[in-house]
């Protein structure tokens, strides 16, 4: 299992067609595929973690697959 997630995270790569103009492919560094049912597996487990992980005072928003951190300095 650790394998196939290791592949599916791994060398990835995406193209993107505006009207007939077809851009280079991009490689893509960071972030989970979309449309893929694991996908949404893979963000809850690294939501979890990174929720668990947390040393100090911090707001956040969540709003489907997007994780938004708020924090300030005390002055």
């Amino acid at each position: 299992m650790f394998n196939f997630i290791k592949d599916f995270l791994s060398v990835r790569s995406f193209q993107v067609k505006n009207n007939n103009y077809l851009f280079p492919f991009f490689n893509q560094q960071n972030g989970s595929p979309r449309g893929s049912t694991i996908s949404i597996t893979l963000f809850l487990i690294a939501r979890n973690y990174i929720y668990k992980n947390i040393k100090f005072s911090v707001q956040f928003t969540l709003f489907a697959d997007n994780l938004n951190f708020c924090t300030q300095e005390k002055p």
